[in-house]
């Protein structure tokens, strides 16, 4: 049985939907005998990048194509008919070369194909070379194409197809016309499926066909296959619920209802969610990229409500408003960072033996984000915090660890008794000790490549950026840290990374370090020293009689 989306492959240039463009400035080109040697196909998979090239093959080499007078987008079409055309269409022609880069990656490859480009078409007027997927060549391989590319002989015509345009060499995109194959609307995938199901003699609703389109993400191949898939459960009538059934869940339901309880603060349920999704047989690498997707369109909602025109291609006009109403409980910080977190979570997929694991990190790491535990719960309650501000888990605690926790309560009563009344007004996130801390730079010195390895097994991001600090100076209980930039400063002031940094000092060092991270120009000796510096300059220019330039 053949399979829907080879049944209905377009075979002329008016069938391709939603390609205006890209149609009509090709057959303009053909019409008019301005048919260039090189051509590259960028898009999406499934949007028919291969479809037109091999339309357009058969158009150059049509023995009586068909000129359109009154067309607006398509100027010229393949007769169909025509022998070239006819060994086209049944894949038998000799001098259209289709190659796959995905399996023909190396450079011996591109080197046959040099070797065989200068010989004559056998029957056609051009060799029409087809390479898809052409980021996937090696480099040696993209050098051997571009000679051919700079010196092709005139009977070649080359056509490039690629779903990751970054990855082709600017070498090579210079030497082609571009063009970009966009994605297909909702209308446009619903309004192909509605010819398709007519021609099949299938009942569709418009729930379903909604759905399909949805599922698609502007992919009509995609679109075709699933629709496939549903036409081969042998029901003449096809209903939402059976595309449901196909697809695991509803991804029309199950996002906003995610998104529902992320607004609420429930992890619990999101997590019972995920795997709920997961039991059911859902990909979670597909619906942490649907979730993606969501989030990206309340971010466009966020950032200009009344700009919907990319939103209105594919979604309708209720899950627009349903949208709206869902990006008014969200700001624009908290889509940044759980956008950030879920784009992690993709490229983590690939590594996690447990399916749903990336998802529940980065569901989890978005709510320490937002609810970050207060210092006091680390520190004098030993507590963790979870999914609320009121919501206080206590740890179990071995004996030896219940009487550590008795003697540290009552030396913190004692302190807290010595305290004055201003320092009582002390922000309840700090702790507050009048002990003289016993400790020097050299000690810290000493202990820091200590420092550093414990760091590391907590926190990658801090050790990167505290090797490249420097322990300067202990005013009273606080350890002054000298960093390089400005934004390294801000970095570690942040409350989660001083916190980290200040438990690893306690850990190795045996005392309550306070940390405070500052530059060079916060610390006086700093400022002293560049200002001698300058004035044993000025002194020096002096004897040489050389004088201030400004710039």
């Amino acid at each position: 049985m053949t399979t829907l989306y080879r049944k209905y492959r377009p075979t002329l240039f008016q069938e391709i939907s939603g390609q205006e463009y890209v149609i009509k400035t090709l057959t303009n080109a053909i019409k008019n005998s301005q048919v260039s040697h090189a051509y590259l196909f960028t898009g999406p998979r499934g949007t028919g990048k291969t479809t037109t090239a091999r339309i357009f093959a058969k158009t150059v080499n049509c023995l009586k194509p068909i000129t359109k007078i009154d067309s607006d987008a398509v100027q010229i079409e393949p007769c169909n008919k025509c022998k070239n055309c006819q060994t086209i269409l049944k894949n038998q022609a000799i001098d259209l070369i289709e190659i796959d880069a995905a399996s023909h990656t190396g450079v011996d490859n591109i080197r046959q194909l040099k070797e065989s480009i200068n010989v004559p078409p056998t029957n056609f007027k051009y060799k029409v070379y087809i390479i898809d997927e052409v980021h996937m060549l090696s480099m040696g391989a993209f050098n051997a194409l571009l000679k051919t590319l700079e010196e092709p002989p005139a009977h070649a015509i080359f056509i490039l197809a690629t779903t990751e345009l970054h990855k082709v060499p600017d070498t090579i995109l210079s030497r082609c016309q571009r063009f970009n194959i966009k994605p297909l609307t909702k209308d446009q995938i619903i309004a192909r499926l509605k010819q398709i199901a007519h021609s099949e003699k299938i009942k569709i609703d418009k729930e379903s066909l909604e759905l399909i389109s949805t599922e698609a993400n502007g992919g009509m191949r995609d679109a075709e296959s699933l629709f496939g898939q549903i036409i081969s459960l042998g029901d003449k009538k096809i209903t939402a619920n059976d595309i449901r059934e196909i697809l695991g869940s509803s991804a029309k339901n199950t996002l906003p209802k995610m998104v529902e309880m992320i607004t609420k603060n429930n992890l619990p349920e999101i997590i019972s969610l995920i795997n709920n999704l997961q039991t059911s047989g859902v990909n979670m690498k597909t619906f942490t990229n649907q979730l993606l997707n969501y989030f990206r369109d309340l971010l466009l909602l966020k950032i200009s409500p009344e700009n919907n025109e990319e939103l209105l291609k594919k979604l309708t006009t209720e899950e627009l408003a349903k949208l709206k109403t869902i990006s008014q409980d969200f700001d624009l910080q908290n889509l940044i960072a759980i956008i950030s977190l879920l784009q992690v979570s993709q490229k983590n997929f690939a590594q996690s033996d447990i399916p749903q694991l990336p998802l529940e990190m980065a569901m989890v790491e978005y709510f320490l984000k937002i609810n970050p535990p207060k210092e006091s719960f680390v520190k004098k309650k030993n507590l963790i915090k979870t999914t609320g501000p009121d919501t206080e888990v206590p740890v179990k605690k071995s004996p030896s660890q219940e009487k550590k926790v008795e003697v540290k309560k009552e030396k913190e009563s004692v302190i807290e008794g010595s305290l004055d009344a201003n320092k009582n007004k002390t922000s309840s996130t700090e702790t507050v000790s009048t002990e003289k801390i016993n400790i020097n730079i050299k000690t810290l010195l000493d202990n820091w490549s200590k420092i550093l390895i414990e760091i590391k097994k907590r926190n990658q991001s801090i050790l990167a950026l505290l090797q490249n600090c420097a322990p300067t100076k202990i005013e009273e209980n606080t350890l002054l840290v000298k960093t390089k930039y400005p934004f390294h400063k801000d970095k570690l002031n942040e409350t989660k990374n001083r916190l980290t940094t200040e438990e690893v000092f306690a850990k190795i060092l045996k005392v309550p370090l306070k940390v405070k991270f500052v530059t060079a120009d916060e610390l006086p000796q700093e400022k002293e020293k560049n200002n001698k510096e300058s004035d044993l300059l000025y002194e020096a220019m002096k004897q040489v009689g050389g004088k201030l330039i400004k710039k």
